[in-house]
């Protein structure tokens, strides 16, 4: 059984150069990453050969917690608070964990917000016989930025969090200034 998904170092300062070219809204590079035996070693605190924007030196996070829809949610923030904020919404089965690995990588330009949603990690679950469907997710994930005063933020959702995030995006056009899908499927429906 081959893993879904394997990203060392490299492949993540590559994935996180990628997604800060799509946040600042330039091009995506047009050649893909050299295979890892191909590949120079990495600069331990400064930008990858390829070059992303520079690392945090120590990523320090902060837990959040956020009243929404009359649910706890937890949050983790990495950067300066007064970065761009890109929030960030995980898998099906995940929890905001899953962004730790990258979200140091995004640069100290970046506030990147991994929310748990409701029932996933850290976060409250609903009352019995609630509803876990995408736009009880999506309708969260507005709550949840309205709590956190975000006017404007770019999102990044993997896997079930992509298509949350997409719904978000389609629904608040004005207030989604990017939009990155990381393992997405779209919305299946007629």
């Amino acid at each position: 059984l081959d893993p879904l998904l394997v990203l060392d170092d490299h492949d993540l300062r590559s994935l996180a150069a990628e997604i800060a070219r799509a946040v600042a809204g330039a091009a995506p590079a047009s050649d893909r990453p050299a295979p890892a035996s191909d590949r120079p070693a990495p600069a331990p605190d400064g930008p990858a050969p390829d070059g992303p924007a520079p690392v945090m030196a120590a990523p320090e996070i902060e837990e959040l917690a956020v009243v929404a829809h009359h649910l706890r949610f937890a949050a983790r923030a990495f950067g300066p608070r007064d970065g761009a904020p890109l929030v960030a919404i995980h898998g099906w089965l995940d929890n905001a964990a899953s962004f730790d690995g990258l979200a140091p990588w995004l640069g100290a330009s970046h506030r990147v917000v991994a929310l748990d949603l409701a029932g996933h990690g850290l976060s409250q679950h609903r009352p019995p016989g609630g509803w876990h469907h995408l736009l009880d997710y999506a309708a969260d994930t507005v709550a949840i930025l309205d709590a956190l005063r975000l006017e404007r933020c770019a999102l990044i959702g993997h896997s079930m969090g992509a298509s949350i995030a997409g719904f978000v995006a389609g629904e608040l056009p004005d207030r989604i200034v990017k939009l990155v899908l990381i393992d997405a499927l779209g919305a299946l429906g007629a």
